[in-house]
């Protein structure tokens, strides 16, 4: 049985390898500029995951029902228009011009202008849908389907040798709070990395702290002997239920992982748990805003004073489902909604945002955090804080 399990993970692992190559030579035929490459590549990923971790297939062999399902326009049709571009760039090839490209719905124009003029009418109808998505999964979906996926990221590992290696913006910010809360770089920390992949981030941490004892969580012992080669402990935990010892760790940092739980508040009190009395802590994680903005220029208006008044923001937001047919959890947080998840254990804790990249078209990214109205405008969002004495 394994065996064939096996053979069939490599199937599909070479078939997502192909899909992605001729998205590559489809895009420089296309002459696509790199913002445009990036957006559809990213709308790529998410359909190559949803036919392999769901129903184990490749573009090579998905039905029009397939299609069809990734195609459904949840998140308006801002994001159908960009899912109708990546299929008419791929069917240019001859391999994959059996895709068909869904035909424009009755009322099309009318929802447009309603979607260009109440964003936060779409929006809350999302939540809405996403609350039912809740009801129904449980975290061992989550976990199941993050498995299913794996002969996709070895092929993204193939493909881009490098993914997950580049530099992050993120690990630069995770810095910054770490020195904000008193990091000494003579000397040698317990730091632990929830979720840490390859361990980018701890080999951020150690270049400015050298004696650090570096643990990483992680659970796909896929990525285990790259920890191991580079000097950190892989210990195979999911990020709400840690297989470390209590107070035994001087820091806690985690990048893009919080959002992938179905109960975020368990990996908080995990940090609690693990953490030494006085130890130190910082999450980072995509903001709402990230779902939130786009070329309306409604949105930028709508989140600058949702974030003075959070209640004209939706009350929750999860910017995979109901996207995609896949059973995965992607949460964008509001600063509000950090605060509300880490205060009760961390009463001291704080919450900036960054990556204002969004208002670079306005001259305002390196203002925008000195500017209160502006200040919650920012595409990620990081806690950062302390554990009692």
């Amino acid at each position: 049985m394994g065996s064939v399990e096996g053979s069939n993970d490599q199937r599909l692992q070479e078939a997502c390898l192909k899909c992605m190559q001729l998205f590559q030579l489809e895009s420089e035929v296309a002459k696509l500029n790199p913002r445009e490459t990036s957006v559809l590549m990213w709308q790529l990923m998410q359909l190559l995951h949803c036919l392999v971790a769901i129903k184990r297939k490749t573009l090579f062999d998905a039905t029009s029902e397939d299609i069809n399902e990734w195609l459904d326009p949840a998140l308006g049709l801002v994001e159908h228009d960009r899912r109708i571009q990546l299929l008419e760039l791929l069917g240019r090839n001859e391999g994959l011009s059996r895709l068909q490209v869904g035909s424009p719905r009755p009322g099309e124009k009318l929802r447009r202008v309603k979607e260009f003029l109440f964003p936060g009418r779409l929006h809350r109808e999302i939540c809405r849908r996403t609350c039912e998505f809740f009801e129904s999964i449980k975290q061992e979906d989550i976990i199941a389907a993050e498995r299913g996926a794996l002969p996709l990221y070895r092929a993204m590992r193939e493909f881009m040798p490098s993914i997950g290696e580049e530099e992050s913006d993120s690990d630069e910010e995770v810095l910054k709070r770490l020195y904000r809360l008193g990091l000494n770089p003579d000397k040698a920390p317990a730091v632990l990395d929830i979720g840490c992949s390859h361990g980018r981030l701890l080999m951020r941490i150690v270049k400015d702290v050298p004696h650090a004892r570096l643990t990483g969580a992680e659970l796909s012992e896929w990525y285990h002997g790259k920890l191991m080669d580079r000097g950190i402990v892989p210990i195979q935990s999911h990020a709400g239920d840690l297989d470390i010892e209590d107070n035994s760790q001087d820091i806690v940092v985690s990048t893009d992982v919080i959002e992938h739980l179905k109960d975020p508040s368990e990996m908080v009190r995990e940090i609690h748990r693990v953490l030494k009395p006085g130890g130190v802590f910082c999450v980072g994680g995509p903001a709402a805003n990230s779902s939130f903005i786009n070329n309306n220029p409604f949105t930028y208006l709508w989140i600058a004073l949702g974030n003075v008044y959070e209640p004209l923001l939706p009350p929750f937001h999860n910017l995979y489902a109901p996207m995609t047919p896949l059973k995965i959890v992607h949460y964008g947080f509001t600063r509000q909604q950090l605060e509300r998840l880490f205060r009760p254990l961390f009463p001291s804790m704080k919450v900036d945002m960054c990556r204002f990249y969004a208002l670079k078209k306005f001259r305002l990214e390196g203002v925008a955090p000195r500017v209160p109205v502006l200040r919650g405008m920012g595409l990620y969002v990081l806690a950062f804080g302390r554990k009692s004495e």
